[in-house]
């Protein structure tokens, strides 16, 4: 395969494709262009911590645009054999928009030796509207029940208020 020049285009067609390349870098470098907005930018950053929630130990991450939370992942253990992954996503003005859990804990029944139990559940929110959820047990389909729906969004509320204290609890809630 021969590589591509410009030599390979006939000469009248050079022509109109340098007219038609001088009509367009004309068109953007003339001064009938709206100026760049620079003040459009968001500030972003992150932090970390951890902090005790009921019998969960939780370290987190938070994802901060403009001084706001829109993202906190967290790594829990409970008890002695469970543990937990979770991300929360919010709004600008912290609305819950999305939680995501995977949770493996042992689980006792006196008819049979102890077994692992994983759980994964997810669900959308559009403001106090539940848009989609879904949840397995051990990969089979199960149902979200009210209690899951009441406890992430009290977990939620109870997560944002803990990270947005003042820094002078700061050092209270983190490593």
């Amino acid at each position: 395969m021969m590589p591509f020049t410009f030599d390979l285009i006939p000469a009248r067609a050079r022509l109109a494709t340098l007219a038609v390349c001088a009509v367009f870098i004309t068109a953007c470098t003339s001064g009938d262009r709206a100026p760049a907005d620079t003040t459009a930018t968001a500030t972003m950053s992150s932090d970390t911590g951890a902090w005790q929630d009921g019998d969960e130990q939780i370290a987190w991450s938070s994802d901060i645009v403009d001084g706001n939370i829109t993202e906190i992942t967290e790594q829990v253990t409970f008890g002695t054999d469970g543990r937990a992954e979770r991300v929360l996503r919010f709004t600008p003005s912290g609305s819950l928009t999305e939680f995501r859990e995977t949770r493996t804990q042992t689980v006792q029944n006196s008819a049979q030796s102890p077994s692992t139990m994983r759980v994964e559940l997810q669900v959308t929110f559009a403001g106090d509207t539940v848009v989609s959820q879904s949840k397995t047990v051990d990969g089979a389909p199960s149902t979200v029940q009210p209690y899951d729906l009441d406890n992430i969004r009290r977990h939620a509320a109870a997560t944002l208020q803990q990270l947005r204290l003042p820094d002078s609890s700061a050092a209270a809630r983190r490593d």
